[in-house]
């Protein structure tokens, strides 16, 4: 990894947007060992027939209604295992089936999938 400082643009924009995307922060080569990592925590943890259907979205249409997905069980006990959550539209309503891959289906994996990564760290 680089040694960088944020600008000043690089911070309002993180705090409007919520995230920051910071290019060339990793090499090429670095990205895609990340992303096979991915690929393989899902392959080896993901069931679909057994897996909750959590979704996981930072937005809230109405902001007086309370955010949902953070009072789910599963959501709130999710610190200590390896925990899928999906991107909203990622079922198809008719079927129930995954409407894309399950690779483009997942939003988040919390919260103890980094512990699969400290192989990667140099």
């Amino acid at each position: 990894m680089k040694d960088f400082t944020l600008t000043v643009e690089q911070v309002q924009r993180f705090d409007e947007d919520g995230y920051l995307i910071i290019e060339n922060f990793l090499p090429e080569s670095q990205c895609e060992l990340l992303k096979q990592k991915i690929k393989d925590v899902i392959d080896q943890h993901l069931d679909l027939k057994t897996h909750p259907r959590t979704l996981f979205t930072t937005y809230q249409a109405n902001k007086a209604e309370p955010d949902t997905h953070m009072m789910t069980d599963y959501f709130l006990n999710s610190g200590d295992g390896i925990n899928f959550f999906f991107e909203e539209g990622a079922f198809c309503k008719e079927t129930e089936e995954l409407a894309c891959s399950k690779y483009e289906a997942i939003n988040k994996i919390g919260h103890a999938s980094i512990l699969t990564f400290r192989s990667l760290r140099k």
